[in-house]
């Protein structure tokens, strides 16, 4: 938990209790290597910190074709920020490439914490 805490604190310095409140709003989520956790047409309702292992975000052409965007790896995130920010459905495959353990907050939970915590 405390990468995730020192990835939050590079973009917003939280207090204890603030810190708390995004703990308490987030999830663990355990992706099995090859397995997807995103695909084309669904809609990216939360942000992720990768814990540990790797994802990979891609797109795939009409003939079948595959285009890796970014490979996210332990302690980085992944967010498909135009989607997510309107709630729209992604373009993007998401699969796991190792066993990977996620930390995830929800759209609705982002959205409560930054109303309730407005930027220092």
């Amino acid at each position: 938990m405390q990468p995730f805490h020192d990835f939050i604190e590079q973009y917003v310095p939280l207090t204890n209790g603030e810190w708390d409140d995004v703990r308490g709003r987030s999830q663990w989520r355990n992706v099995t290597k090859n397995h997807f956790y995103l695909r084309p047409g669904q809609v990216n309702g939360e942000f992720v910190f990768i814990e540990q292992g790797a994802l990979r975000v891609f797109q795939t052409t009409p003939d079948g074709q595959e285009y890796t965007a970014w490979i996210a790896v332990d302690y980085q995130s992944f967010c498909d920020l135009a989607g997510f920010r309107n709630q729209s459905p992604t373009r993007f495959s998401v699969q796991a490439l190792a066993d990977s353990t996620l930390i995830t907050i929800s759209y609705a939970d982002m959205q409560g914490s930054i109303d309730v915590y407005p930027l220092h």
